[in-house]
């Protein structure tokens, strides 16, 4: 009998500790699980750093005026790396604006002298077109609309055909600009592409409807 008593008191006693309420300072404090990552696992977005603006525009009289249709992106901030070749015939110190059109999304950037248009376009859009940086692929093509190589821009490595060139194209991965009124028709590869091989495709082709016949 004196076995029972004492267990009863032991667990009546257990019991009270248990359903004593929580310290204050314990009460605030939340223990649900998160699944919320730290800031520091955020993946940035590629261009966050550069500064977005609005366009100035000269007005009827003189006076600046704004263009809402086309974003101004300052990427002077940036470190450039000038190519061993180029060293000498660029200054990072000077800046220009060129204008970038990639599937009619417009962009006007403000670039150190020593950015690639390659570079300053994948600040800006998020499916800028490339691939081997090496001036090789051609997927990074652009349309030159505005500029003249050796004038307004240089090349590090001239790799596209003179008939391609004659139509304008060059790569962007390459295209190294040194002067005001520089603009860009990105995303050109099968264009360019089709003057390189389109010949041999239609004599290919040719050639697979004689057997046909």
């Amino acid at each position: 009998m004196l076995v029972f008593v004492l267990v009863f008191s032991l667990l009546l006693g257990s019991s009270a500790f248990l359903l004593r309420p929580l310290p204050s300072s314990l009460q605030s404090r939340s223990f649900r699980p998160t699944t919320q990552r730290p800031s520091s696992f955020y993946v940035v977005r590629l261009g966050s750093t550069a500064t977005e603006t609005e366009t100035e525009v000269e007005g009827e009289e003189g006076e600046a005026a704004y263009d809402d249709d086309v974003d101004v992106y300052d990427l002077t901030d940036l470190d450039v790396t000038i190519p061993e070749d180029l060293i000498g015939s660029l200054n990072p110190k000077n800046t220009w604006e060129i204008d970038l059109n990639l599937k009619g999304q417009k962009a006007t950037a403000i670039i150190p002298e020593g950015m690639s248009v390659l570079e300053a376009a994948e600040q800006i859009f998020e499916d800028a077109p490339f691939d081997c940086r090496n001036g090789v692929c051609t997927t990074c093509s652009a349309k030159v609309t505005g500029g003249k190589e050796g004038e307004d821009y240089l090349l590090n490595r001239d790799s596209l055909e003179g008939k391609q060139k004659e139509a304008g194209y060059q790569m962007t991965c390459q295209t190294y600009v040194k002067n005001k009124g520089c603009s860009f028709d990105l995303g050109k590869h099968d264009e360019v592409y089709q003057l390189q091989y389109g010949w041999a495709e239609l004599i290919e082709s040719g050639k697979k409807q004689d057997l046909m016949d």
